[in-house]
């Protein structure tokens, strides 16, 4: 009876308004604001009391006062989940994305959908699909002629070594990073389209904005260390909700380093007990969870970031070395954890494609299972990333590959689910 306004605001600037009296009604946002983590949304109703001859109460009692706002928010990714906090948490996740097991088979049938290969694409260090929100485009970071050797490069790349690949036109889009980079390795985008990058010879891990202007470095120029303040060949980050994000370090340090990622000051070292090159890792947020490759040791470590001291502690490792050494970890755009592993040691050389699944069980090592399959004509795997396909109900790979020789190439495997 009392209410006669209610508006949504955004940062203080008034979105939408209405009267609550009206029959309920849903007013499009036109400008289509963005829904970002710690953006301040708040739904103000103002009411009118002046004829009350009585004390008004809100609650959702017959005789009380309600105003309500309803937000419908849309996303590229249908998306229902819960996220409760601590390591043991259970996330529902729609669809249902995991690999029955008598799938296992088709590694002997799967087929290449598509590679991309051009003179001017060097090895392929790092791979991301969904550039800048736009789910065909791939965001490609790769090493132009050079490749990676015992010593490190001293001069940089004056070719740009990022590329924009349009996956349904089958086309370049842009390029850009020229003269910043020494030997690429590793590749991440935060929430906000930021693009962080790891060189194995520069010794550095990099932030750049989404125009790709650099914003924030980390270690020291072409010094190796084994310091907090030096990196030795680090391999990949990973970017916290927190204000933080994690580099893996490396080739000759074992451990994750943490940072504020506003300033790059270091906050925390994490090891990676008797890792054997860290390689590659996935943060899950939600879980305080990271995923670590420890690549010659064909495992993958999970280090739980929410401790009560506060420190990163090794929960279990997922052993892969049936199946070769773990180059990369990546996420899907439900949180499902993958891994690309290579059998190099073995005259077959095959390549695959691990699902880490989550099954009920008392225990996390007991409840985490493997399911594995073959990615044939894959050569020198080095990163990869995974996305459900709705139409097609299946699992879109793309594995890029660093060789051979100074040459690299992606491939698109499909697999049906």
């Amino acid at each position: 009876d009392f209410a006669r306004n209610i508006s949504l605001s955004i940062f203080n600037e008034t979105v939408v308004s209405g009267d609550p009296q009206v029959p309920h009604f849903f007013e499009k946002d036109r400008e289509r604001h963005e829904l970002k983590l710690g953006t301040d949304w708040e739904v103000t109703c103002s009411y009118n009391t002046q004829q009350a001859n009585q004390t008004v109460y809100v609650g959702k009692g017959a005789n009380n006062e309600m105003c309500n706002m309803y937000l419908m928010v849309s996303s590229s990714v249908p998306y229902t989940s819960n996220c409760y906090g601590g390591f043991n948490s259970m996330i529902q996740n729609n669809p249902d994305v995991y690999i029955q097991a008598d799938l296992a088979y088709l590694g002997e049938t799967l087929e290449p959908i598509k590679v991309i290969e051009m003179p001017s694409l060097g090895q392929v260090a790092g791979v991301h699909l969904g550039y800048q929100g736009n789910p065909d485009h791939m965001l490609i970071f790769h090493r132009a002629d050079r490749e990676m050797l015992q010593y490190d490069h001293d001069d940089r790349i004056k070719e740009d070594v990022l590329l924009v690949w349009d996956t349904k036109e089958n086309k370049v889009v842009s390029t850009f990073g020229g003269d910043l980079f020494r030997l690429p390795h590793g590749l991440t985008i935060d929430r906000d389209n930021n693009i962080w990058l790891t060189d194995v010879d520069s010794q550095l891990a990099y932030k750049l904005d989404p125009s790709g202007q650099l914003l924030l470095t980390v270690g020291e120029e072409g010094r190796r260390g084994h310091d907090a303040r030096h990196l030795c060949r680090p391999t990949e980050v990973a970017v916290s909700n927190d204000g933080h994000f994690y580099v893996s370090d490396g080739y000759c340090n074992s451990h994750v380093m943490k940072y504020n990622a506003t300033t790059g000051a270091v906050v925390e070292e994490v090891e990676v007990t008797g890792g054997l090159v860290v390689h590659s890792l996935v943060l899950d947020d939600c879980t305080d969870m990271l995923y670590v490759a420890d690549r010659e040791g064909k495992n993958i470590r999970l280090i739980h970031l929410g401790s009560a001291d506060g420190k990163g502690k090794e929960i279990t490792r997922v052993d892969v070395s049936m199946y070769g050494n773990v180059y990369s970890v990546t996420q899907d755009q439900y949180g499902n954890v993958y891994a690309l592993v290579w059998d190099r040691n073995n005259p077959a050389k095959k390549v695959y494609f691990v699902q880490l699944q989550v099954k009920e069980a008392f225990t996390l090592e007991d409840a985490l299972q493997v399911m594995a399959i073959e990615l044939p004509g894959i050569k020198i795997p080095h990163d990869f990333t995974v996305s459900y396909n709705f139409k097609e109900h299946a699992l879109d790979v793309w594995v890029g590959e660093t060789g051979p020789g100074p040459h690299g190439k992606v491939t698109l495997f499909r697999v049906p689910l």
